[in-house]
């Protein structure tokens, strides 16, 4: 007989007693764990792509009313990105610091039975710093990028093994903003000089995140989370960066 995987035992550890599916509102806290596998192919830095493994954690706040969403959610991690081949004989590794803040507010345009439909904007920040040499002057490179655009969610709300759960998806596209990026120059000193505008002429950022919340005693809630985003920069020297992100997040409220 198949024993359940750990994680999914884990998820209903966590939630202790239980309430029947609905939207809970209220304000909330939201600490989480992370592990992202990242991609990189950075022309200023290596023609090659770059992988890794990265952990992290984050804290966010959350305002969910009857019509409305709010949320923002920081993050950091750290990983060793090694050349994307089979063989790596010089043992390259290059370490990768990401900071990452993220705030929605999307509004209920329609509701469908118990499924609601959700859209308004996004506000994405990233910070990613990289160093590939300690004996030249552009050993540090960086990927930075404050942008604004539409996004659009969908909710819904359901009842399993005599619990409430909350089944959700986003999927959004920053559309103009800021970014910054090395051109062959030190990251101190230089980060606001190379900053400049982008848009869907020179670059493309698309984020798609599903959550599964687990509703809880006294309005708390448990929740594991997936997310996928893609960030192209045509400007200067071309950079090409994707994650893949799992994430586990308490949601206390207060």
């Amino acid at each position: 007989m198949n024993h359940p995987p750990r994680l999914f035992i884990l998820f209903f550890l966590l939630s202790g007693m239980a309430i029947m599916a609905q939207f809970p509102q209220g304000h909330y806290v939201v600490p989480s764990f992370i592990g992202q596998f990242e991609r990189v192919l950075d022309q200023s830095q290596s023609p090659r792509h770059y992988t890794g493994y990265a952990v992290g954690g984050g804290m966010g706040y959350t305002w969910h009313a009857k019509r409305f969403v709010l949320e923002f959610d920081a993050r950091a991690s750290y990983a060793s990105l090694s050349p994307a081949a089979d063989l790596n004989p010089l043992n390259v590794s290059i370490p990768s610091f990401v900071g990452q803040a993220h705030t929605r507010f999307l509004w209920e345009v329609k509701a469908m039975a118990q499924t609601r439909l959700l859209a308004g904007v996004v506000l994405p920040f990233m910070l990613r710093y990289r160093e590939h040499s300690s004996f030249s002057n552009s050993r540090e490179t960086w990927n930075a990028a404050l942008m604004i655009g539409p996004e659009v969610g969908v909710q819904h709300p359901f009842n399993w093994w005599r619990k409430g759960f909350i089944a959700e998806s986003f999927l959004s596209v920053p559309a103009w903003g800021y970014a910054s990026k090395p051109a062959y120059a030190q990251f101190f000193g230089v980060f606001w000089d190379q900053a400049s505008p982008r848009a869907w002429n020179n670059a493309l950022w698309v984020q798609a995140e599903t959550r599964l919340r687990l509703l809880t005693i006294n309005g708390n809630q448990v929740g594991l989370g997936y997310a996928w985003q893609y960030f192209s920069d045509s400007v200067d020297n071309r950079a090409q960066l994707a994650d893949h992100q799992l994430r586990i997040f308490i949601m206390a409220k207060f």
